[in-house]
């Protein structure tokens, strides 16, 4: 084992942390919303068989982004930030991550074209967008892959960036495209065309943004790829437990329930996506960071994030669990209107999976630092055999709706939050104070919402953060130095600090 050594010189993404995290979970809440409005403004362009065409489109040019480059990121953002850190660059790893994604890609092309040849394509799927879907595809793996470098560098404002700008450009030329319709239908190449030149013109950004990086000329390490694939290989089973955990809900409903009760659950799962989305965001910024600590010889910060930081985390992430159930029950009936009612218990259920998806962002970093991608995949697949089970009993047998798989999901990520823990406790030694009582907050909000009363549930979610804070707060007063080094904005890190001071114990 190699002796850590201080370097003296600040660590990177320390004094930053908030601001990116900030930046990222923003980036993809408005990511989310933004693709809201784009799919209205699409179905009032297209008719539904064009707007077929178009899914067909987003499906490939996703499992060409999932194939080619969904599977490797984490390795730039542990190894990619290590080469960093030690050598003030990272080619290696950037380029290494590119030699491996290549020939995926020829590989997709090849399955795309074949398939198409062979007719087992749908018949309006014809070959102009195939060859859209291509290229789109491509050049979405083009911009992850330096999305992904420009987050390893710490320029994570900039990766969150890229993201909304994408989904605003398609935004403002589908409003565009639907105004100069003046109600007319359109035919899907103007959707596609628009898909394509987004992706390009984003692709060019990005490439100014990652200039003066210093990642030319190419230059390819066997070492590193060697190092990049031994390290990622597992991660295929990870990102192909989170596919069928995102759709067995779905199959297993329809085959034993009538297809309004699927819409109502879709509904209710979409609100947990788009949570989930925002709990990743969370490993986004504290993989690099953690790697950052331990190379800086940092590593007591590690610790401590793991044993004093994370129970604070799990009690904020509770609290704003345990408000958000039953605001959502409330909400879901208006929004969407009286027939989705049927969607508000599943979505509160559906929060308390959301909120241990966000513990398990929270210790994941942990276990790609260390390494343990085979553990990551063991998990995973044990999580996917607990959801179909769960699935499978609480639908066919019990004969449960939308509840049903819904504590399926919250059951599987439960196994993923309490093994990534598990996990971590051996690699550091010590492990963090959960007591039960820091989930009070959440049980007290969800119970009465999915006992049909939501206001209840929002008093009872409130009273247990604040008792929570004031018999058992998961804080000491070493934590408030650690909130006044941090970006917080200086007029709350002063009140939040001596709040921190007052109530630890």
């Amino acid at each position: 084992m190699s002796t850590e050594v201080r370097t003296g010189r600040p660590v990177r993404g320390l004094a930053t942390v908030v601001g990116d995290l900030s930046s990222v979970g923003g980036a993809r809440l408005a990511v989310a919303v933004l693709s809201v409005a784009g799919s209205i403004a699409t179905t009032h362009l297209l008719a539904p068989a064009s707007y077929a065409v178009i899914a067909y489109m987003g499906v490939g040019a996703t499992l060409m982004l999932v194939a080619g480059s969904g599977w490797t990121s984490a390795a730039v953002s542990r190894y990619g930030r290590e080469e960093l850190e030690r050598t003030a660059g990272m080619r290696g790893v950037v380029w290494a991550r590119v030699v491996i994604t290549i020939p995926i890609l020829i590989a997709a092309t090849a399955v795309f074209v074949g398939l198409q040849a062979a007719g087992l394509l749908p018949h309006e799927f014809k070959w102009p967008f195939v060859w859209m879907t291509l290229a789109i595809g491509t050049l979405g793996v083009a911009c992850d892959q330096m999305i992904v470098a420009l987050e390893a560098f710490g320029r994570m404002r900039a990766g969150a960036r890229a993201g909304t700008a994408r989904q605003a450009m398609l935004l403002v030329g589908l409003v565009t495209l639907v105004a100069a319709a003046d109600g007319a239908r359109r035919p899907p190449q103007s959707v596609a065309w628009l898909m394509l030149a987004v992706a390009l013109v984003l692709t060019v950004a990005l490439v100014g943004a990652l200039r003066g990086h210093g990642l030319l000329p190419p230059r390819l390490e066997h070492a590193q790829v060697r190092r990049v694939l031994v390290f990622s290989l597992p991660l295929v089973a990870f990102s192909a437990s989170q596919y069928v955990m995102s759709s067995i809900d779905l199959v297993v409903l329809r085959a034993f329930r009538p297809a309004a009760q699927v819409g109502t659950y879709a509904l209710a799962y979409s609100g947990y996506a788009t949570l989930a989305s925002l709990a990743a965001s969370l490993t986004v910024v504290l993989i690099p960071l953690l790697v950052s600590l331990r190379v800086g010889g940092r590593s007591e910060l590690i610790v401590r994030y793991f044993e004093r930081l994370l129970p604070s985390a799990i009690l904020l992430a509770c609290a704003i669990g345990g408000l958000l159930a039953p605001i959502g029950a409330l909400l879901i009936p208006v929004v969407f209107g009286a027939g989705f009612e049927g969607a508000a218990e599943p979505f509160a259920i559906l929060v308390a999976a959301a909120v241990l998806l966000s513990t398990a962002s929270c210790v994941a970093p942990i276990l790609m630092l260390h390494e343990r991608t085979g553990a990551t995949a063991a998990i995973s697949t044990g999580a996917v055999a607990v959801n179909v089970i769960g699935d499978l009993i609480l639908v066919g047998w019990v004969g449960m709706a939308g509840d049903g798989p819904a504590l399926a999901t919250t059951a599987a990520i439960a196994l993923t939050a309490g093994g990534y823990i598990t996990v971590a406790r051996r690699d550091l030694g010590v492990g963090p104070a959960l007591s039960p009582v820091l989930w009070a907050p959440l049980v007290a909000g969800i119970v009465p919402t999915t006992l049909g009363s939501p206001p209840l549930g929002l008093v009872c979610a409130a009273a247990g953060a604040a008792l929570v804070l004031a018999l058992r707060p998961p804080f000491d007063a070493g934590d408030a130095e650690l909130v006044a080094r941090l970006d917080i904005p200086t007029r709350l890190r002063g009140p939040l600090s001596r709040m921190i001071i007052r109530l630890a114990r």
